[in-house]
């Protein structure tokens, strides 16, 4: 069964025991996930906590969490990134080339 909400404190949790996040990365990534804006990324996060291996595809233009992923950012850190390319494409995309 896939939870309908997680408590800021389960979601850290996840992010520290799952991925390794140290406490204060896992705060501020937890607070990015509380603000994702669409359906299908919210979703995705509770797939993804009911069952670390389901993290459903979503993406924005090219960049997919998958493709994200393959870039070296958590699944996390890839529906916050599609999120922001939602939002801000324009800053979104300096940051990824940034990255790149």
């Amino acid at each position: 069964m896939t939870p309908t909400k997680l408590t800021k404190y389960q979601l850290k949790g996840l992010l520290e025991s799952r991925l390794g996040y140290a406490p204060h990365v896992a705060e501020l990534t937890v607070a990015d996930l509380n603000i994702l804006r669409d359906d299908d990324l919210r979703e995705a996060l509770l797939a993804w906590a009911a069952n670390e291996a389901n993290q459903p595809e979503v993406g924005e233009g090219e960049h997919t969490t998958r493709t994200l992923c393959a870039s070296g950012l958590t699944y996390p850190a890839a529906l916050i990134m599609v999120d922001w390319l939602r939002t801000d494409p324009a800053t979104a995309h300096r940051a990824l080339a940034a990255r790149m």
